[in-house]
């Protein structure tokens, strides 16, 4: 009898730790590891972690909905070297990292070396557009021809280019397709460096020159500055910014100065309904909505790399192996063609700042590198 009684307990212990263990696992199956990678200082900086906060927030929204399990692994930027290693012991299928150009550039010589993908949500400096290499990009095109193509119509010449001075990867590819498919080059280009300080406006105050129009290549906040700015000393300027000061940041801070500014976005709000109810979404749970210039981008990398997943699965070099291959993203609602770098071709929105926020005008086909329409 008493063996009896010793089988059962020791069946019912069994059960016990099996099913305890089995929950353990349960507990800890976070996902499919992925890196985040971005800018924690410089000018990128505010792009690097406003991305990689609305990474974070869609993942786990992703989950909370039961669309897809990702385990976000987070690594410092100050060493990339060394993060992306860590990223690649970890387990990471890839890197989802780089705000700005410049930041992306030195990003990607870390994952070849590291032998990982890297899905970067903006970096779309036209010089990172090469075949073969382990860098994907939501974004393979600056706007800038389009831009220009689009200014040059609307009289804008005569004009003055005040631009960052650190992501020289963007500004300097930017200003090349600009020039090219505008047919006139600035008067005067000012490389800014930290902002817009004390002595590059003296400069600019004293430069004596006769322009009618300025191109600004600035973050967002440094936008509005020059601006203002701007504004303040020669009020009939027509001023255009690229995507980069295009924001919700820029169009609360503007005001009245604002009005009738010109810009570029690839993920204007009014374009992409399908994200309006996971915005809603993060809104209820975070309390605020979460900026434009974050949401497309982040959505539609996180997107690319699911569709990635689900074709190579978790194996070593699969999820590259699918990007290499990838001619379009058709995933969460998004629809865009890849070209042959790994880089997503989309339209481009232009806006403009009308009474207090940013208003698309127009919406105009990608052109190619010749400024001609995309085939």
């Amino acid at each position: 009898m008493r063996a009896i009684t010793l089988i059962v307990v020791s069946v019912i212990l069994s059960l016990a730790v099996g099913g305890g263990a089995s929950l353990l696992l349960r507990d800890i199956d976070r996902g499919t590891p992925v890196a985040l990678i971005f800018e924690e200082e410089g000018p990128g900086a505010a792009l690097g972690q406003g991305l990689k906060q609305t990474l974070l927030r869609i993942i786990d929204d992703c989950r909370e909905q039961k669309i897809a399990r990702y385990n976000p692994l987070l690594f410092s930027s100050v060493n990339l070297d060394d993060a992306v290693r860590q990223a690649a012991e970890a387990g990471a299928v890839a890197i989802l990292g780089g705000g700005t150009s410049t930041f992306t550039g030195r990003l990607l010589l870390a994952a070849e070396k590291g032998r990982i993908a890297c899905i970067s949500p903006t970096a779309n400096s036209e010089r990172l557009a090469l075949a073969g290499d382990r860098l994907y990009r939501v974004l393979g095109s600056t706007g800038a021809r389009e831009l220009a193509r689009f200014a040059a119509q609307e009289g804008f010449s005569d004009y003055i280019v005040l631009a960052d001075g650190e992501n020289y990867q963007f500004v300097d590819s930017f200003l090349q397709d600009f020039v090219e498919v505008h047919g006139e080059a600035p008067l005067e280009v000012f490389h800014l460096s930290q902002g817009l300080n004390l002595d590059q406006v003296v400069k600019l105050l004293d430069s004596g020159l006769r322009f009618r129009g300025a191109l600004i290549l600035l973050p967002d906040f440094y936008s509005v500055l020059a601006v203002q700015l701007l504004r303040d000393f020669w009020p009939g300027l027509t001023i255009v910014l690229s995507d980069w000061g295009v924001s919700d940041q820029s169009a609360r801070l503007m005001g009245a100065s604002g009005q009738n500014v010109w810009g570029i976005s690839f993920f204007a709000p009014e374009m992409e309904p399908h994200l309006e109810p996971l915005a809603q979404r993060l809104t209820e749970r975070y309390g605020t909505r979460p900026p434009f210039e974050f949401l497309g981008p982040a959505h539609a990398a996180l997107a690319m790399l699911d569709q990635a997943v689900k074709v190579s699965g978790t194996v070593k070099g699969g999820v590259a192996s699918a990007l290499s291959s990838m001619s379009r993203v058709d995933r969460w609602g998004w629809s865009f063609d890849v070209d042959r770098a790994g880089d997503g071709v989309h339209p481009l929105c232009v806006i403009q700042f009308l009474k207090g926020r940013w208003q698309t005008v127009e919406v105009l086909p990608p052109l190619t590198a010749g400024g001609s329409p995309c085939p």
